[in-house]
Order: C-alpha cells, then structure tokens, then sequence
C-alpha cells in the first residue's frame, strides 16, 4: 500500500470508527468505499467491525471488482462499484443501517423531509430504492439506479448508503439523513409536521446552488 492509498485507508477507518460510536452499525454490519486514482477502489473488508478497522485490512479492487490486494472484501462491493460506475463525479459511498432512517424504510413510511430546511439544504431528493436482498446484483442494480437522481439513498429495510466527493462529505450526509429521520420521528408523535411551501423550497434551492455548492 503506497502513501496515499494509506491515507485513504486511515481516512476510512476514522469513518467506521464514528459509525460505530454513534450507533449507525453494529458489530460488524457497514461498509465504506472510495475511489483511487489509478482507477481501482478501496472498500472495507467483511466480517470486521467498523469501529475496530485498521488500514492493514482495507481492501482493494480494479474496476472488475476483482480482488487486488487485501483479503476479503466486504459483500455489498457490487453494489458500491455499480454506483460508482452510474457517478463518475463521486469518490466516495458509506453504507450503514441508522436506526432511525432504517425505521422508516422497513415501515414504508415516506420519507419527506420538506419540513427541514437543513434537510433541503444539505441532503436534497432522497429515494428509497427498492428492496433486494444484501449482496444480491438486484440490489447492486436497484441502488446504481437511484444514484442517477442523488446522493441520499434509502435501501428498503436495509439501511442508507451515501454518496460523496470526499469521504467526510459521504459521512456527512448520512449522520445528516439519520438526524432528520430523529426529528420527523419526534415530529410525527406531537403532532403532523408542517411541510415548506413550494416557494420556501425554491428559496432554499437557490440558497443551496448560490452558498453550499461553492
């Protein structure tokens, strides 16, 4: 491992780390990836706990998905891999199952976070991609097919991956996405959460492309 596939790997440590702190995974469920500039990938491995990685164990891919270096890596890399094919102008994806967010998706519960401006600020469209087994190409599929429309995916009854140009930014919007979740959750139980107007929406858009895109 060179110097920055290194720092790479140190960075996706300190991602599963704080999933595995706030609570987003447990034992060993979760996954990072991130693009490399040779064009290979760095995704974690299986069967270890996101808060307990060490860059030795970071595994890595060509663009066939076959195995480069490393051990054994993570089920769901067929999924990471479809997406970052459907988005060239993404570098990372984090996979997690947030209690919250996953509440929602094993209820079919809508996801509108139209009441949060934080939430149209920071996530955008959110879809809830349809269910398909874990590691299963169906649900490789189904998630690269989100990926065309956003970086906010919910996987039905499994969680949420994220998409993101740094690995923080992929971090980012799923602890983003997980606090909105909480909040509408609260929401819901005192009372029917007050949605934004189209024109509030339209505000917060331009506010959206004019302030946090630059």
């Amino acid at each position: 491992m060179n110097r920055t596939q290194l720092m790479v790997a140190e960075e996706i440590c300190r991602i599963g780390k704080r999933l595995y702190l706030r609570g987003m995974v447990a034992a060993n469920d979760g996954n990072i990836s991130c693009r490399l500039s040779d064009g290979c990938f760095m995704v974690t491995p299986t069967g270890v706990s996101k808060g307990y990685m060490s860059a030795e164990d970071m595994c890595i891919l060509n663009a066939n998905g076959e195995l480069i270096s490393g051990s054994k890596p993570t089920s769901e890399s067929k999924m990471h891999l479809a997406i970052f094919r459907e988005r060239s102008d993404i570098s990372c994806c984090v996979h997690a199952h947030p209690k919250c967010i996953t509440a929602f998706s094993c209820t079919n519960t809508p996801f509108d976070a139209s009441a949060l401006p934080e939430a149209v600020l920071g996530l955008g469209k959110v879809i809830t991609a349809p269910y398909a087994a874990p590691s299963t190409l169906e649900l490789a599929k189904n998630a690269a097919e989100a990926a065309k429309q956003t970086e906010v995916i919910i996987l039905s009854r499994h969680g949420a991956i994220t998409l993101g140009k740094t690995p923080m930014d992929a971090l980012f919007k799923m602890e983003s996405l997980e606090h909105c979740a909480h909040t509408l959750i609260y929401a819901k139980l005192l009372g029917v959460p007050t949605a934004l107007s189209q024109t509030e929406r339209e505000q917060l858009r331009r506010i959206s492309e004019t302030v946090y895109k630059n």
